[in-house]
């Protein structure tokens, strides 16, 4: 994305939510993991930490449908996502699939799913480093580590990352 519609794109989202706790919502309804973004930052800052994530991720869709579920009558914003729109279409990047045969729809959603895992097993860990003695360590916690460890090995085998 060019770096006008960048900015546009983050002064519009800033503009709609102005505090860490709104911008939280927001990425985890649109499925963006969180554990990469600093919310110890001041607004523009964390969207600009969040825009980039979507990015990298291939989720700034997911992230404008979110925001549109709220705020689609806003017309900075309907403006600002109409540019970005358009220019996906003037430049629109080939599907990143390893596999020509799988379809770029499937190869987002395994993306989405991916990060959405890995954030899971952050959090998972982070709860894990709370006891002191390994053996104190709930089962079902560590069943749900080594679930998500498997569901991310299962999804970076189908979109050929590791």
């Amino acid at each position: 994305m060019n770096q006008e519609i960048f900015r546009n794109l983050r002064d519009s989202l800033a503009s709609l939510y102005s505090d860490a706790t709104s911008i939280r919502r927001v990425i985890a309804d649109a499925s963006i993991a969180a554990v990469r973004i600093d919310f110890n930052s001041n607004v523009l800052n964390i969207w600009h930490a969040v825009l980039t994530e979507a990015e990298k991720t291939g989720q700034v869709e997911d992230l404008l449908t979110t925001v549109a579920r709220e705020y689609g009558r806003n017309e900075d914003f309907r403006n600002v996502r109409d540019r970005y729109e358009q220019s996906k279409r003037q430049d629109p990047k080939p599907p990143q699939s390893p596999n020509s045969t799988t379809n770029s729809a499937q190869f987002e959603a395994w993306q989405r799913q991916l990060a959405s895992y890995r954030q899971n097993l952050a959090l998972i860990e982070e709860r894990m480093s709370e006891y002191i003695d390994s053996t104190d360590i709930p089962l079902q916690l560590l069943r749900n580590k080594q679930q998500t460890e498997a569901h991310i090995a299962e999804l970076e085998g189908k979109l050929g990352t590791h």
